[in-house]
């Protein structure tokens, strides 16, 4: 939002330079994310781990793939960049609650303790 907003203002260097950071920072998190997503799916899933990562990298696959479909059609939709950005933000904001909620709900899941 601040980055749409600077761009907007005809800052688009700062807002250039904020975008990046932004998807640096994600990149660095994703590796953090990923050990998590691991670890949980091996806790929950016990003797189907196999299965979880299975399915893990199909959905990553899929979700990249509709994102890959989606985000250019978004930003053609807009003639203003920060807009695109904007309505991009706020598209991929549900899917991201959607998928905060069930890492919550997945590190409060009770399991037993492998033999």
């Amino acid at each position: 939002f601040i980055s749409a907003g600077l761009h907007k203002r005809g800052h688009k260097l700062l807002s250039n330079g904020l975008l990046l950071l932004g998807f640096l920072l994600t990149s660095l998190c994703k590796s953090g994310v990923h050990v998590a997503q691991v670890a949980t799916a091996a806790r929950v899933c016990g003797r189907l781990t196999a299965v979880a990562f299975g399915v893990m990298v199909v959905s990553k696959h899929l979700l990249s793939m509709i994102v890959t479909w989606l985000v250019p059609r978004i930003l053609v939709m807009h003639e203003d960049v920060a807009s695109g950005v904007l309505r991009v933000s706020l598209a991929i904001l549900l899917p991201n609650a959607l998928a905060a909620a069930s890492g919550l709900i997945l590190s409060r899941w009770e399991t037993e303790a492998a033999p």
